[in-house]
Order: C-alpha cells, then structure tokens, then sequence
C-alpha cells in the first residue's frame, strides 16, 4: 500500500513539473506576443470623443493606443484582427459597483462591503476588502466592462474611500488597482442609514439627524486640521497631535482632495447635500442613484456636478417611486454630464450595456447614450485622460461587438485591457483559463 502511495505522489509531482514546463512556456509565448502591437481592421470605430469612423482601423502598441482613424500605417510585425461588420467600442467603465466587496455567491461570509458599526467610517477603505476571486468579474468582462468603481455600501452616512479597479484578471490589489487614479469616497443620504441606526435606537432615524451627524463631523475635522496645522507652522516642537484616521479623510474632503460619490434620491436629500457643500465650500463629483434627480436638473447643471443612475429602476423603496425612464435624458438635455451604473449586484455588470439601450429607447442619441457607459463615467471618476474613448495615447482598454453594442442581440467578442486580450467568445476570461471549473464562471 506505501508502494502505491509513493508512485502515487511521484506522478503527481511529475504531472506538477511538466505543467509548471508548459505553463512557463505558454507565459513566454503569451509576452512575446503581447509586445507584438495589435490592429484591429475593418470594423466601425465608435470613438466617443471624435465620432464614428466606418471600416476604421486601431493600432495597439505597448498597451496604448498608437493609432486610429480611417486611413493609418500599419506596423510590419503586427497582429492583425480582421473585424468586417462589427464595431469597436472603448472598454465599459462602471462608476458604482459593490464587485469584490460583495462577492458571488451572496453568502454572509462574503459581505464586506458595508462597516455599519458606526453611522460616520471615513477611515475604511474598500480596496482592504476587494475579493480577486470573485466570479463577477469575468462575468463583467464578457460583457464588454473593463474599469469598475468599488464602492462601499450605503447603509451609513459616510461609508469610507472608494477604489478603481481595472478587471484584468490580477491576483493582487496592486496588480488591478488604476494607477494614479482620483482618491474618491462614498457617502449616502435618505432611507438607508436612518434605517439602519433608527432600528437600533441610535441616531441617525430620521434626515435632520443624518444631517447633524454630519455635520458635527466635519466641524470636528475643521479642528483637528487646525490643530495639525498649528503644529506644523510652530515648527513641529513637542509631540505631534494624535492621529485620527477618520479625521483626517474628512479633512482631505474639507481641502478638496477627495471627489465625493454621494448616494441619493430624492429633491430634499440634494438640497441638504448643497446646503453643506455650500457651507463647509467642497464640491460634490456625482451624485448616485438620483432617481429624482430630473426635477432639478438645472440647479445639478449649474452647479457642475455629475449624475449616476439607473435606466429604468423604478418603485423598490418609497425614495424611487417618483423615477422616469427619461431622467437621464433630461439630464443631458439640461447639461449635466450623466453616467449610468450597475450598482452591482442590483445589475450584474455583464448586463451594463442594457443600460444605455435603454436610455438610447427613451429619447438619448446613440453616440450620448454610449457616452453614458464610457467617457462620461471616466470624467466623473476623474480618469477620462487615461480611459472611456479611443484616443491616440490612452490606454488600450476595448471591446470588438459583434454588432452595434446597442442591439441587445450584439455580444462582446474580444476584449483587451491595456492592449493585453483578457476575453474572446470562443475562450472566455483568459487570466483565468485553465483554473478549476468550481472557480470559473
């Protein structure tokens, strides 16, 4: 029996080394043939930033885009993807989703996307709770999303600092995280926290509280700025104040570090949220869900702040019961720069696209009912130089549609994140190919 169990384990570390062999080699073909650049021929170019180009041609080249247009010089030694009738679209960028904090399949030891210990958590961070193996996120690339905002829930007034991931497959924070992006925070506003804290009998219960909590906390960090400061202008003598992780990223709000991702529906929660921007002078980058947000679209406009929302979520809670199918449109329509979102898992990030089909339906023109899924969605998280638009020097992050990705008929045929292809329909999520089937979508 002991012989058997050493043959046993001999073959297996033979099997181990030979792939361990196979493997090196496929990672030295796989590098040689990423430094190769990559044109994408013959397909329709839905640019986003300089309209559409018919039978377009784009060039990839150290995971940037090196050319694109109608007519361009292809390099000798490239890979050359033929795409006859199929149109080119930049990579899906989500501004709020819960992927990696709240992990597939919905079980409770998965749920780390939400500190609801205490109404104000400034200090945590959702990149401290990103799973990397969540299933979701090559579910999310076959459908055409390449950069996702984690954020945390919505279950306290301010839930802590956001993160912006590029789905590539990574098996680290550094490997997927979006180098140099904006700090960004989540707060929310409305049923939720006084839901959550008013069934404890602990404050906030109702929408005054939730604005005095607030409130108090930032004349807080108003002090422990000064109180830093003084000792930094004293030249540093004695011993430094005590640090406050909470404190300080609502000081980082306080001093215009922080692009605020804020969580609301209704007219009064907006008006409340202006209230004390106004009064503590920060700015607001979106506000999210905003159901309502069609009301007072020129007041959203004027004040230069950004909207998140569905497409056509209506009626689940009392603060979504006055929704339209035409906000977003109307939002567009009065100026305001307008993004849709997942709020993953309430859509899963594979059904993205749908969104702008929809808002495409209630009146929004094709190339602004794209924008609603690509540019506009980088411009608010403050990475449009970098994503969301096929332009010579940003990153490579596309995807090959089968056909206008506004046909609901239309699949993501390949995609690349930084010029490195990570999903095809015949293959599936590559980074990922090979793993055991329990842990592939």
């Amino acid at each position: 029996m002991r012989f058997f169990t050493i043959l046993l384990l001999w073959c297996a570390c033979l099997a181990s080394t030979n792939s361990a062999c196979a493997t090196d080699a496929s990672a030295a073909q796989n590098e040689s043939a990423a430094s190769r650049p990559i044109v994408i021929r013959g397909a329709t170019i839905l640019t986003m930033t300089h309209g559409t180009i018919p039978n377009g041609t784009v060039v990839i080249e150290n995971g940037k885009i090196a050319e694109v247009g109608a007519r361009v010089s292809v390099p000798a030694n490239a890979e050359i993807i033929t795409a006859n009738g199929e149109y080119v679209l930049p990579g899906l960028v989500d501004p709020h989703s819960h992927l990696g904090v709240y992990a597939l399949p919905e079980v409770k030891p998965n749920s780390d996307g939400n500190e609801m210990t205490g109404d104000i958590e400034a200090q945590v961070r959702s990149e401290d709770s990103i799973n990397t193996d969540d299933p979701e996120i090559a579910r999310g690339v076959s459908g055409g999303v390449t950069v996702v905002q984690v954020l945390p829930g919505s279950g306290n007034n301010i839930g802590g600092w956001a993160t912006i991931v590029k789905l590539n497959g990574g098996q680290t924070l550094d490997e997927i995280k979006f180098a140099g992006a904006p700090a960004s925070m989540k707060w929310a506003w409305g049923e939720n926290p006084k839901r959550v804290y008013g069934s404890k009998d602990k404050p906030p219960s109702t929408l005054m509280g939730e604005a005095a909590i607030v409130r108090q906390r930032l004349y807080d960090a108003q002090n422990y700025a000064a109180k830093w400061k003084a000792w930094e202008d004293g030249g540093k003598k004695g011993a430094p104040p005590e640090r406050d992780l909470q404190l300080e990223a609502l000081a980082d709000v306080l001093a215009g570090k922080v692009r605020l991702n804020i969580h609301s529906y209704q007219v009064n929660h907006f008006d409340a949220l202006f209230r004390i921007a106004d009064e503590f002078h920060f700015h607001i980058a979106a506000l999210h869900h905003a159901l309502d947000a069609y009301m007072i679209a020129p007041e959203i406009a004027r004040r230069h702040i950004g909207v998140v929302t569905f497409a056509d979520s209506w009626g689940f809670k009392v603060e979504g019961w006055d929704a339209i199918p035409q906000n977003a449109y109307i939002l567009w329509k009065q100026g305001v720069l307008v993004s849709l979102h997942t709020d993953n898992p309430v859509i899963e990030e594979r059904d993205y696209i749908e969104q702008a089909s929809i808002v495409n339906h209630y009146g929004m023109p094709d190339e602004a009912a794209l924008q609603t899924v690509t540019i506009n969605p980088a411009k608010i998280l403050g990475i449009d130089d970098r994503v969301g638009s096929i332009d010579i020097g940003k990153d490579a992050d596309l995807t090959i549609w089968t056909g206008n990705p506004l046909e609901l008929t239309s699949k993501a045929d390949e995609v690349f994140i930084d010029g490195k292809p990570v999903y095809t329909r015949k293959d599936g999520f590559l980074p990922w190919k090979g793993r055991p089937a329990t842990l592939v979508p």
